[in-house]
């Protein structure tokens, strides 16, 4: 048996498949909550909330990620629980690593076609490893002049100015605050992703390729309003960037304020906008 399939057993072993586990398809990023059951080398096995009863399966080669909840702490006997107690941290499994065909825009606007060897979604943030298909390879980073944005499949990322410069992983982060952001949402008001990743002392790794890791992950939104105003969801709610960032529309507004967001409908929240936006413009 591969040394990959032995730790994956003792990793599901020792963490369980209890609480909420997340796929990541490579294809678009698009998150599927469910109860992973078993992940072999070709296939990951999993049920979802909407359908307990229902086996599915995943192409690992389709899957980009995988996240493990870990089983829940025993309950405290009789012990208060401090607030400063920090939540313990989801096990999040990533396959780094893989090549695959992707493009990047220099600093003139021109498309250039080539390979594209993805890291994990904190690190995509500030370098991208590049072959171009005349053979040549190079590593931009987000502070280099001569690259605009980068993609692959149907994940797109842009350089933006965001001002963020706190440490996103284990020592890194960017001086300038200049980061290639997954883009979400296009146009007047851009929506972004952002994302963290902190890997422990104790990292789990595995000699195969790609390797396998135990991380805590975390995703923010990082907005833009056509004035140019600057949000990150982080420490903030969804309705209350939203409220900030897009209330020259009364009317959308205003059916926020009276039913509410949430996280699933920020996307279609901002192509709204967009669409208001741009006839009003005209």
């Amino acid at each position: 048996m591969p040394k990959f399939t032995l730790l994956l057993i003792f990793s599901f072993c020792f963490l369980g498949a209890v609480g909420q586990d997340r796929i990541f398809l490579k294809k678009d990023e698009k998150e599927i909550p469910c109860r992973i059951i078993s992940v072999n080398d070709t296939i990951i096995t999993y049920t979802q909330p909407a359908f307990p009863d229902s086996i599915m399966k995943a192409r690992r080669f389709d899957v980009l990620s995988w996240f493990i909840s870990p089983p829940p702490a025993p309950p405290a006997k009789k012990r208060l629980i401090s607030t400063k107690e920090k939540p313990k941290p989801e096990s999040y499994r990533y396959l780094s690593g893989e090549q695959v065909s992707g493009y990047v825009v220099n600093g003139s606007g021109d498309t250039i076609s080539g390979i594209i060897k993805i890291k994990n979604p904190a690190f995509n943030q500030l370098y991208v490893d590049f072959t171009a298909a005349d053979g040549k390879s190079r590593k931009y980073h987000a502070d280099d002049n001569d690259i605009a944005a980068y993609g692959y499949e149907e994940i797109h990322y842009r350089k933006t100015d965001s001002g963020i410069t706190d440490e996103f992983s284990n020592g890194v982060h960017s001086k300038s605050g200049l980061l290639f952001l997954q883009v979400i949402v296009d146009g007047p008001a851009k929506l972004f992703h952002y994302t963290t990743v902190f890997f422990p002392r104790n990292l789990i790794t595995t000699g195969s390729e790609p390797p396998l890791y135990t991380a805590m992950i975390k995703q923010y939104y990082f907005m833009i309003n056509p004035k140019g105003v600057k949000l990150l969801s982080k420490n903030r709610t969804i309705k209350g960037c939203v409220n900030r960032l897009l209330d020259d529309n009364k009317v959308l507004m205003d059916k926020i304020r009276t039913r509410g967001i949430k996280k699933h409908e920020l996307k279609k929240t901002f192509e709204e906008y967009n669409e208001w936006y741009n006839t009003k413009s005209k």
